[in-house]
């Protein structure tokens, strides 16, 4: 026996349902490898803690260089502060003018830098976090692709 012939909007709804069926069977597949490769990599909480420290060390570093390089700055402008005196109610000269300028731009990109690092670090812990909540389920039991993913605030790199 052959059933009846779908129209063409009939059609449309059983295709787009089907594909449906395939997204979310995909989507689970996916949350359960996903859920495998962080129990595989994360055996326990302190592994995880070592790999977010791991993480965080290279950016903390990063910062703590462009903070110096901040402050070496400030030194310097300092120090050009000190040189314009000698020029007070004169124009200074070309040279000293450029280095101002120099310092100036050289301090906001370095601000900038700082804050981005900053911005990295907090990413990273949240991911961390994340993660961490995921982990602590699934250590206690719970099935692989079986926690649904949080929704994160920015994007963290996770499937959603």
């Amino acid at each position: 026996m052959v059933g009846p012939t779908q129209t063409v909007e009939e059609k449309s709804i059983a295709d787009e349902a089907q594909r449906r069926r395939q997204a979310l069977e995909t989507a689970r597949k996916d949350a359960i490898r996903h859920d495998r490769n962080l129990l595989n990599r994360y055996p326990n909480e302190r592994a995880h803690q070592k790999a977010r420290e791991g993480a965080l060390d290279t950016m903390r570093k990063a910062l703590k260089s462009s903070e110096a390089r901040l402050a070496e700055l400030e030194r310097e402008r300092k120090t050009l502060q000190d040189e314009a005196e000698f020029y007070k109610g004169r124009e200074l000269p070309a040279k000293l003018t450029g280095r101002f300028e120099y310092n100036q731009s050289a301090s906001e990109a370095q601000r900038t830098l700082v804050q981005n690092h900053r911005a990295e670090v907090s990413r990273i812990d949240a991911i961390y976090d994340d993660e961490l909540a995921r982990l602590r389920k699934l250590w206690a039991g719970a099935q692989p692709g079986s926690i649904p993913f949080a929704v994160p605030a920015s994007n963290t790199g996770y499937p959603q």
